[in-house]
């Protein structure tokens, strides 16, 4: 029987040639856009589940307020991971993590590479995290100082086929560590990747005793049947016990003064498995994803291949008049109600499995490009047999619901309606038709607006005045290598003919900036307030074009100034202090300098300028004057860049001859903040493009239909005077209308999505209702030019031939 099916079903898909192709390649291209959508939530979704005790890894994150600055990220102080072991008997290990943010230079013999990815780690690593090691013992590979273990790739690039096993690495040429072991890659899936990863005992800081201190990154296994809820309801004990003496020694107030007076200083658990897509804290080693693009991208491969399906209905109920007659003889000879809904769903799913087949191919070529867009590294794997089943089976699902409505619908005609010609029906009756197509442009509309919304607030964070000029300079990395040479090359640099000025600096914006804590002069020390640092020489003002509102710059002629800070306007606001009276104050921290009590005087005042995300709101910096500084910001003229970039280089390898020269420019360091967010609005604009291309597949389909069943009426219409242009807007109004009632849906539903989205940013545009008035204009033409073709071919037919029609 089902063979018989099979064999109607291809022989009625090949007699249709049209209607097969339009649905075929609305169904492939939803299908393939769902494929690649899973493969990427399911990337998503799998990150740091590969480690075997997965479920019960959980970091420590702080959650602390000093004034009005709120420090929130996945930090602890130093004792925090030894302590949890000692205190708590539901903690079976722990671990800390040190992630240095700067560039290290790495040699061995003739092989040397800057390294971006050089952390430390105690010796208790490899027993919380699975990260197998290849070569070493993962109990003692980080128990001394000044031992490192590798990765594969990296140890393959410095000793290629050798050994490294007990072979020593020169770190920036004056450390010393013995390889002790080889650890696999990290997985792709991983909320952190090294390359390096040395003995945190090596460093000093990993004593430090201080509780307020926290550079560290805290990670531990709960026993199995503990709750992480009632461990932390313990933590703030821990905060009374280990950090109140200290915050008293330094503040000159108890702990619980501290909380009275608007402070907080909280620990918080995090399970392992939600950092990647729930957690957007600070000072995260690698950006994380976010589980809300994680939802949205799913919905709107759901609404894609809704909109393919509801293409199939539509179709399928469109040409019920031509399949009217087939329906009426087959029940004559026999056929009941059920055989024929098997034979239509028949179809439908046949049509599904040949649609999941161009898709597998469409998504296989398209992949590469999808990767690009994602910067992921997806793949799809052909021989896992249980993926093709379910895709199959998927694909079956989803022949059956698309095929449903359209099979009861053919299948329920009665025989005496059909052979009196009665079992037609056309656009103007029926409204669930006419429904679905409004659903298909209401999902177009509304991903049309976001898409320029999207990129609109892309452009504003790109082309904004960020109150320094990031066009043209140039970032000489790893200045610091110079040493005492650092200044004898500026001189150099600055005499090159397209330099303009030349500054060093600690870091730059689009970079990570530390941070340190500070009071007035006078104030209590419960007046503690925390601002960035940036340190700098004398000629940072002129090279990234800052304002100066207040006071003056740094200057060689006042030896002073180097214990002296330039304060921004936020700053300024935090500290409470007036535009005014600014200059002149001096401000104290526990932790500036060897002298606790060190008065810093303000000499300076500078604009208000973006050295972070246009996400985040401007916050508290001072600059200082620092020695052996990072980086080397040239600006330059913009004639020549490669000639200009060769000089450089040329007088780098004169000072510095064992030493890589490596650059970037500042625009693009600042641009790459907003690469999540023009990735997010790449896949807006393809989903946007998908969308639109199959509810046109639709229409198109719809329109050659509704001119086929009105070609009597066109012929009448054309013997009475009826001129083409009216016909073409009798057939079109129709379609006119739908897309607007999509308008009008799709508007406001736009609006709270994007309104929700600019939430994200502290400086946005704002929602632009032309934009929502060009996206409605767009998906009308693209209605009208999509129909145009059928009306203006029904339009153009001889009458003669119209009323010979049936």
């Amino acid at each position: 029987m089902f063979k018989n099916y099979f064999k109607i079903a291809l022989r009625n898909l090949k007699k249709s040639t049209g209607y097969t192709v339009i649905n075929v390649a609305g169904l492939a291209v939803g299908l393939a856009c769902c494929l690649l959508i899973l493969l990427f939530v399911r990337d998503e979704l799998s990150y740091d589940r590969y480690h075997e005790k997965a479920d019960q890894i959980y970091r420590v994150t702080l959650d602390a307020r000093l004034g009005e600055q709120e420090i929130n990220g996945p930090i602890a102080p130093a004792p925090m991971a030894q302590t949890l072991v000692n205190d708590y008997p539901e903690v079976v290990q722990a671990t800390r993590l040190f992630t240095y943010t700067g560039e290290t230079l790495v040699r061995y013999e003739d092989n040397q590479f800057i390294e971006e990815q050089f952390y430390f780690a105690d010796s208790t690593f490899f027993e919380i995290f699975t990260f197998p090691l290849l070569r070493g013992d993962p109990e003692t590979a980080l128990l001394e100082p000044n031992t490192v273990v590798l990765t594969e790739s990296t140890a393959r690039k410095y000793f290629g086929q050798d050994n490294p096993m007990g072979k020593t690495i020169r770190v920036d040429d004056e450390f010393d560590y013995a390889v002790t072991g080889v650890v696999a890659d990290v997985p792709e899936n991983s909320h952190f990747h090294f390359d390096f990863l040395g003995s945190l005992g090596t460093l000093g800081n990993s004593r430090n005793p201080m509780w307020v201190s926290n550079n560290f990154r805290t990670y531990f296994v709960l026993a199995e049947g503990h709750s992480p809820d009632a461990l932390e309801a313990k933590f703030p004990a821990m905060v009374q016990k280990y950090a109140g003496p200290q915050v008293e020694e330094i503040l000159g107030i108890t702990v619980d003064q501290f909380f009275a007076s608007g402070g907080r200083f909280e620990f918080h658990l995090q399970a392992l498995t939600d950092v990647h897509l729930h957690s957007n804290l600070d000072y995260e080693i690698e950006p994380n994803g976010d589980i809300t693009y994680v939802y949205a991208f799913s919905i709107i491969a759901l609404l894609i291949l809704l909109i393919a399906c509801i293409n199939f209905m539509n179709l399928a109920t469109a040409r019920s008049a031509g399949r009217a007659k087939e329906v009426g003889v087959r029940k004559v000879l026999g056929s009941n109600r059920r055989q024929l809904t098997l034979q239509f769903l028949m179809e439908s799913m046949l049509l599904s499995v040949i649609a999941l087949g161009v898709a597998l191919v469409l998504a296989a070529v398209l992949l590469p490009l999808f990767n690009e867009l994602s910067g992921k590294a997806l793949q799809i794997d052909f021989g896992d047999a249980g993926l093709l089943a379910g895709l199959v089976g998927f694909a079956v699902l989803v022949g059956l619901l698309a095929g449903s409505y359209p099979a009861f619908f053919l299948a329920s005609f009665r025989i005496v309606n059909v052979l009196k010609g009665q079992g037609q029906t056309g656009l103007k009756s029926s409204g669930l038709r006419s429904g679905l197509v409004v659903f298909q442009f209401v999902i177009s509309i509304l991903l049309m607006i976001c898409t320029a919304m999207v990129y609109r607030q892309v452009d504003y964070v790109q082309t904004k005045r960020l109150g320094f000029a990031k066009e043209h300079v140039i970032v000489l990395e790893r200045f610091d290598a110079l040493d005492a040479q650092q200044e004898a090359f500026k001189q150099q640099i600055r005499q090159h003919p397209n330099v303009v000025s030349v500054a060093a600096a600690g870091t730059l914006p689009g970079r990570t900036f530390g941070d340190t804590s500070f009071f007035p002069e006078g104030a209590s020390p419960d007046q503690l307030r925390n601002i960035r640092l940036l340190f700098t020489d004398f000629d940072l003002l002129e090279t990234l074009d800052l304002d100066l509102v207040d006071g003056r710059f740094f200057s060689r002629d006042f030896t002073t100034d180097s214990t002296a800070v330039i304060l921004n306007e936020a700053a300024v606001k935090e500290f409470g202090f007036t535009l005014e009276e600014t200059v002149g104050k001096r401000l104290v921290s526990p932790g500036f300098g060897e002298d606790e009590e060190q008065l810093i005087p303000v000499i300076g005042v500078v604009k208000d300028f973006h050295y972070q995300s246009l996400r985040d709101e401007i916050r508290p910096l001072g600059m200082f004057i620092g020695r052996n500084l990072t980086y080397l910001a040239v600006r330059v003229q913009p004639d020549d860049l490669g000639g200009t970039l060769a000089a450089f280089e040329s007088q780098w390898q004169s000072f510095a001859p064992e030493q890589p020269f490596t650059y970037s420019f500042l625009d693009n360091d600042v641009d790459a903040l907003y690469r999540a967010d023009q990735r997010t609005g790449n896949y807006f604009i393809v989903f946007a493009i998908i969308a639109i291309f199959i509810a046109c597949l639709g229409l198109f389909g719809l329109a050659a239909f509704t001119a086929e069943q009105r070609t009597k009426e066109i012929g009448v219409r054309k013997v009475l005077g009826a001129s083409v242009l009216s016909i073409i807007v009798l057939l079109s109004k129709e379609f006119t209308k739908l897309v607007a009632i999509a308008f009008v849906v799709a508007a406001p539903l736009a609006f709270f999505a994007m309104d929700r989205w600019l939430q994200d940013f502290a400086f946005r545009v704002d929602i632009s209702w032309p934009i929502f008035l060009m996206a409605g204009l767009a998906a009308l033409g693209i209605a009208w030019l999509t129909v145009s073709y059928q009306s203006i071919r029904a339009a153009l037919t001889n009458p003669v031939e119209a009323l010979r029609y049936e």
